[in-house]
């Protein structure tokens, strides 16, 4: 049986007797044999949007959508709605993926929840925060995954979340809490605590002001015993330190440390804006003032549009100018919401989105906040208006509501296609295409990773002298037996330079299974897992998720090539082709590497 075009297949089976009868009727599904591949596109009323298909284009796999948004609040609905069905899970896309739906509920009438989210958000909160509590590390920090180090920004992102979402009415475990403020407070105490960026300073103080007196460690508490008074040498004007005052139970809490950072040349618009809202929650508003002011003084403006650039190390968790415009505009909102400069950011920001979201979860989630803020505190409600939307030829007319429209691209082809949308008043659209590009994949592509897997038939061999069995390897040359293990070796490979927060996509072959617990094998050649000692931990990836059609690996940082391993298991006869590896970094996901496509092939 072989499937000549991609979509789903019937299958019926029935057992006929003239003493009884049974059958079965079951649906699956046909995957195309290539890589999912994206387009994204923003503009406004009147604008064009031309682009093209390849000639390999699985026509039964081209998907498009069309997002029509009057104001930056309308597009928080589908923001939502990408952010809730990412299919990752480190700390930063958990918190992401929960905290702007409770922000977007607690706006009431300013944003407009998705209807499946709106019917579940409690039980997706409590999942959110019950994978962020297991997430955290015995430090009282969070790192990128569950067993890595701790992070002061991914701590100061996931803590601010929690304190976000207590606010907004969500039982939040205290002691999670406490000692996550207890980590920052050891962190920013420590000897060389004025070697850390200036960004990740201001992001911890952001935390703080949310968290409030009330989670500071006193002196002689349980918890944060030495750290929170002062060691030697914290008195130098360049390292922070929360004075007595931040021990107290009335606010404000005392941030004269940053005023230091503020001056320091590593600080960039990220940490700038961090700052003006540590300020503003910490109820220092002539603070916040002056420091929005020097915020403003960065602000890159041209004739209808604003940003800040972010001039931070290469793939740094700072290195995100959506991101670092993002927390400006929700300082903004919070301070002079009037400002002049707001609409042009906000037409920067619309421009810079790819269908329903901008680059990742970690800048969608800020526009979202951004937008949510912007919208309470100006009461934007836009009006109705009347829209022609034109594919290739095709002309539709309808009308957008204030709080947007979206509809589905038809009538797309491969080959060229053209899209546009005009209407009197002005209007934000953006636009996203996903496809599938079928071909062999003979040969690895890389745009700054390179990927490549090795497959090796395992055959066991009894240890007489450590009484257990060991698997040969040998190179995968023909076919499997069902039953026999496959070793998989993957190597990854950075070419600019280390990487931070990569993921490595690894298609597993349709007729094999992947060996979750595959800790007890011992393989010729290559090193258990944890080792054959309490300090063998060998393996090089932060974190693995294992799904029915891939298993996924994460890395917090890449600084050379790694190799490592995973097992799969035959199990149903038949040629399976496995398609190619592919590695991606998170937050700049065009940095990606492709691997070649494989046929195995499993016997009875």
């Amino acid at each position: 049986m072989q499937a000549r075009q991609s979509g789903s297949a019937t299958l019926e089976a029935s057992a006929l007797t003239p003493a009884a009868s049974d059958a079965l009727r079951t649906r699956l599904p046909i995957l195309p044999r290539g890589l999912k591949q994206e387009l994204g596109w923003a503009g406004q009323s009147g604008d064009r949007w031309a682009f093209s298909l390849p000639p390999t284009t699985d026509p039964g796999q081209m998907r498009g959508r069309l997002y029509l948004t009057p104001s930056l609040a309308a597009a928080v609905t589908p923001a939502l709605s990408y952010l809730a069905g990412y299919p990752y899970g480190c700390s930063e896309q958990t918190m992401s993926r929960f905290l702007p739906s409770v922000l977007a509920r607690q706006a009431g009438n300013f944003a407009q929840l998705p209807e499946e989210l709106a019917q579940n958000l409690d039980d997706f909160v409590a999942a959110g925060l019950k994978r962020l509590y297991d997430f955290q590390h015995e430090d009282g920090g969070w790192g990128f995954w569950q067993h890595d180090d701790s992070s002061l920004y991914i701590s100061s992102y996931v803590l601010t979340g929690l304190l976000q979402a207590q606010e907004a009415g969500y039982r939040v475990r205290e002691d999670v809490l406490k000692r996550g403020v207890a980590y920052l407070l050891k962190t920013l105490n420590r000897p060389d605590a004025h070697t850390y960026a200036a960004d990740a300073v201001a992001y911890a103080a952001y935390a703080f002001a949310l968290a409030g007196p009330a989670y500071m460690p006193k002196e002689r508490s349980a918890v944060g015993t030495d750290f929170a008074r002062a060691p030697g040498g914290l008195q130098r004007s360049n390292q922070p330190h929360l004075t007595r005052t931040a021990n107290q139970q009335t606010p404000p809490l005392d941030f004269s440390y940053l005023q230091d950072y503020l001056r320091r040349p590593d600080l960039t618009p990220y940490g700038h804006a961090l700052a003006v809202l540590a300020y503003h929650h910490n109820g220092n508003r002539a603070l916040a003032e002056r420091t929005l002011e020097g915020l403003l003084a960065r602000l890159t403006e041209r004739e209808r549009t604003a940003y800040w650039e972010v001039r931070a190390p290469r793939w740094a968790w700072n290195d995100d100018r959506i991101e670092a415009t993002a927390r400006g505009l929700e300082a903004l909102a919070r301070l002079r919401p009037n400002h002049p400069a707001v609409p042009k950011i906000v037409n920067w920001l619309m421009q810079e989105r790819r269908g329903a979201r901008w680059v990742s979860t970690k800048d969608t989630a800020a526009v979202v906040i951004a937008a949510l803020a912007l919208a309470k505190a100006t009461g934007e409600q836009p009006g109705e208006q009347e829209v022609q939307v034109r594919v290739n030829g095709q002309t539709q007319t309808l009308k957008v509501p204030a709080r947007g429209a979206e509809l589905a691209l038809e009538g797309l082809k491969v080959g060229e296609n053209e899209v546009q949308v005009t209407g009197q008043n002005g209007l934000y659209i953006s636009g996203s295409v996903s496809y599938f590009e079928e071909k062999e994949y003979l040969r690895p592509e890389s745009r700054g990773l390179r990927v490549a897997r090795t497959y090796h038939k395992l055959t066991p061999r009894y240890d007489a002298r450590t009484e257990r069995f060991v698997y040969e390897q040998s190179p995968l040359t023909g076919p499997v037996k069902a039953g026999e293990l496959v070793l998989v070796t993957l190597t990854v490979r950075p070419e600019q330079g280390a990487l931070r927060y990569v993921v490595v996509e690894e298609p597993t072959p349709a007729g094999l299974v992947v060996v979750e617990n595959d800790d007890s094998f011992r393989i010729a050649g290559v090193r258990s897992r944890f080792g054959d000692d309490y300090y063998g931990w060998n393996y090089w990836f932060d974190g693995r998720e294992i799904r029915d059609r891939q298993v996924e690996f994460f890395f917090s940082y890449l600084s050379g090539p790694v190799t490592f391993t995973y097992l799969l298991r035959a199990e149903t006869p038949g040629r399976f082709t496995a398609l190619p590896t592919l590695a991606w970094m998170m937050y700049e996901p065009e940095v990606r590497g492709v691997g070649t496509a494989r046929t195995l092939q499993v016997s009875e």
